[in-house]
């Protein structure tokens, strides 16, 4: 069984349901406490559609708070979170410039993390 993100008919991300779980509620968690929604739409049944202009919101909200805050702390807190998020949102045809230099070293790491975001 599989946790399904979708933009409209096309899945970017298809985890397991623990690791799906585990993303959305962390995902959510720091939307709260951001007071920024996510983009992401629970539907019954372990699937999430995205509302990408509110992902992107979300992603870029975050990624700015990290580089606002510069704090190891939150780093390593929002990195549970901010590289799938940045992954999931250039599946959906987005991509993330980094405004400062800091930003742009941060994404530079993210993509030589060589995440894999299994998706069919």
């Amino acid at each position: 069984m599989s946790y399904l993100f979708d933009v409209g008919d096309e899945t970017v991300w298809m985890p397991d349901l623990r690791l799906g779980a585990l993303y959305a509620g962390m995902a959510e968690t720091v939307g709260t406490a951001l007071e920024c929604p996510t983009g992401l739409i629970a539907i019954p049944g372990e699937l999430y559609q995205i509302d990408v202009p509110a992902f992107e919101d979300f992603v870029r909200t975050v990624l700015a708070y990290r580089e606002q805050r510069q704090d190891d702390l939150v780093d390593r807190l929002l990195d549970g979170v901010l590289p799938i998020s940045v992954l999931m949102l250039e599946r959906c045809g987005v991509s993330v410039e980094g405004r400062t230099e800091r930003e742009r070293r941060y994404l530079a790491e993210v993509s030589g993390m060589h995440l894999r975001l299994v998706a069919p």
